[in-house]
């Protein structure tokens, strides 16, 4: 499998243990979507699209802490990503 395989792999792992509609915001903004296209996609106002954002940054800040520090499954062994910082 070829390494960028194995890291997309380990991120959609990683971000399956975000909440889904933390999730769904994650990756909206992971795709370049802004806070405001976000809301609108989960159907919640601004401020409510800020506070998942903000939680699911937090909750995947902590499971790679976690995995930094050998908390994770081997199955999610390969490199880290930059942080959730590069999604949004």
């Amino acid at each position: 499998m070829p390494p960028g395989e194995v890291e997309a792999r380990a991120l959609l792992e990683l971000l399956s243990l975000v909440k889904p509609r933390k999730r769904r915001g994650l990756l909206l903004v992971g795709e370049g979507e802004q806070v405001s296209e976000v809301a609108r996609s989960l159907g919640s106002p601004a401020r409510s699209a800020f506070s998942r954002l903000r939680r699911g940054r937090r909750r995947l800040t902590t499971v790679l802490k976690r995995r930094a520090h050998g908390g994770v499954p081997a199955a999610l062994s390969g490199p880290a990503p930059q942080g959730p910082d590069s999604l949004g």
